[in-house]
């Protein structure tokens, strides 16, 4: 499993895009967060993915800096210590 980190989301975006931008991938779980300062609209979200943290580094490879509904989205994968 891998968690991949999206920001700069557009408050549109909602599963089914997410689902739909991801492609084939399987999408576990997706948990959106919005930014605390209201004068800044940086939505994120932390979808969990059911592949290996490689495959995760090379999907968001693929889509970082992609535009989403008119914003350019910032795509991490979160790396977690046992």
């Amino acid at each position: 499993m891998a968690t991949m980190l999206i920001r700069n989301l557009p408050n549109r975006v909602d599963d089914a895009r997410l689902r739909e931008v991801l492609g084939e991938h399987q999408v576990l779980n997706i948990e959106y967060q919005d930014d605390p300062n209201p004068n800044t609209s940086d939505r994120q979200a932390l979808v969990t993915l059911d592949m290996s943290p490689y495959e995760a580094e090379q999907l968001a490879k693929k889509y970082n800096g992609m535009i989403l509904e008119g914003r350019q989205v910032r795509i991490s994968v979160m790396h977690f210590m046992a």
